[in-house]
């Protein structure tokens, strides 16, 4: 795979996190949430983190970086709860 690839797969298991989140919470009008344009900047830039980070992890398969990427707001959370040991 190539780097392109990996990075495209990373950022696509990031974006299908909220959709997933929005089909489970849908009541038959959308919230508020997503129609604030900082919620779309945000999301894109912790896409980017997540294409970076299965760069990272050399994901030599779609279905690795797709997981990484899912994966990546709940690792972006762990940093900002507790710094990393040295």
């Amino acid at each position: 795979m190539s780097d392109a690839s990996i990075f495209l797969w990373g950022a696509a298991g990031s974006v299908a996190v909220p959709i997933v989140q929005a089909a489970l919470t849908y009541t038959g009008t959308p919230s508020k949430l997503y129609k604030d344009p900082v919620f779309y900047v945000i999301q894109a830039l912790l896409a980017c983190v997540a294409g970076g980070l299965a760069l990272a992890h050399s994901a030599n398969t779609a279905l690795l970086a797709v997981h990484i990427g899912a994966a990546t707001p709940l690792i972006v959370q762990g940093f900002s709860r507790q710094p990393p040991s040295t």
